[in-house]
Parts: C-alpha cells; structure tokens; sequence
C-alpha cells in the first residue's frame, strides 16, 4: 500500500470543499493509502484551521472528526530533525 503525507494545506482546502483536492480525502477514506504524519502536522492543522479568516468557512465539526480520523488512522511518525520553515520569498515584478 502507498504511504504518503498530505500536507496541511491539502486538508484545509478539503475542509473548504475544495473539488480538485476532495478525491484525496475520498480515496484515503477508501482505504486506497496508509496515511502517514507527525504530531507536529497535526498540530498544524489543529492550529490553522482555526484561524480566524478560515475558522468562519469551515465547520467546526467537520474539521474536529477529521483530526481524530487522521489521529486514529494515520501511521504517526517521529521526526529526528525538525526542517526550518522558510518563508516564501516575495517577488516583485517591475
């Protein structure tokens, strides 16, 4: 079976019903790929999915079954090393 991680923006455009990004929550549900993640994913996912701006387009209750979905299912791996998190440079066009 493939294992694969799913990064946080992937969930939160699924939690915002994203159409292109929904066949990735149907097929894990389906049992077509082990999940595999790390505590600090989840956090992240816990943390902006609550954001303000995002928090008045999902559903709670939504947001909340999926994290224990992926709690429960998901194969939760233990980072030896933490990456930084570089921001994304900004471009400016002339």
């Amino acid at each position: 079976m493939l294992r694969i991680v799913v990064d946080t923006n992937i969930w939160i455009r699924i939690l915002l019903r994203g159409r292109a990004t929904l066949p990735i929550l149907i097929v894990w549900q389906n049992n077509q790929f082990q999940l595999v993640t790390s505590q600090a994913l989840l956090d992240e996912y816990d943390t902006v999915w609550q954001r303000p701006r995002l928090r008045q387009q999902i559903d709670p209750i939504q947001a909340e079954k999926l994290y224990r979905q992926m709690r429960s299912r998901a194969e939760i791996v233990e980072l030896k090393t933490i990456p930084l998190i570089a921001a994304t440079p900004k471009i400016t066009l002339f």
